[in-house]
């Protein structure tokens, strides 16, 4: 699945996070009869499980290609992966679905912020190691933040930014295989 959106085009995979959970939105509303004015449709904690769940993954099988072409073993770059994916179960069946009642108690309250400030905190390091990596393969040598913020930027709007970032994606894997191969010779 990894390598599935390493050798992605930019469009494939913007089609995949943003316009197909859309679409499958939009069928669903209009099979099951739901009215497009509803606030809460039943099927969105799916969808926006769908849409964050590709991106997640994406960025993390950037971010863990590259740091095994670097040859570095990163410290917690599965483990916020891990909790970042189960922060969006949460959000995305939990949250979406009973919104009332987060702000009900003050413990379910003091629960969703400390989750959420858990969740950016791991959520920001995957951007983070993501970005540097890439970056450091890109100009093969020990990269600081301020060389890899503009990355950043780009896994962080990752609309825009899949533009940006997948097609060097592309052109890095695919010179990994092709040295890989020659190398095996």
């Amino acid at each position: 699945m990894k390598s599935f959106f390493l050798k992605t085009k930019g469009w494939q995979i913007f089609l995949l996070m943003c316009f197909v959970p859309m679409l499958l939105q939009i069928i669903y509303q209009i099979t099951a009869g739901v009215p497009t004015n509803q606030t809460y449709v039943p099927g969105s904690p799916v969808f926006a499980f769908t849409i964050y769940g590709f991106y997640l993954l994406w960025v993390y099988s950037i971010a863990d290609f590259f740091t095994k072409l670097l040859n570095q073993t990163p410290k917690y770059l599965k483990i916020s992966f891990a909790i970042s994916f189960i922060y969006i179960l949460y959000y995305s069946f939990f949250v979406l679905t009973n919104i009332h009642y987060i702000g009900s108690s003050g413990v379910r309250t003091l629960l969703h912020f400390t989750l959420q400030i858990l969740f950016m905190i791991v959520f920001f390091y995957l951007l983070y190691h993501a970005s540097k990596a890439l970056r450091a393969v890109e100009l093969n040598r020990e990269v600081s933040f301020r060389d890899a913020f503009a990355d950043f930027l780009c896994f962080l709007f990752f609309p825009v930014g899949v533009w940006f970032v997948q097609p060097r994606v592309r052109k890095l894997y695919r010179l990994s295989n092709e040295a890989e191969k020659t190398y095996e010779r």
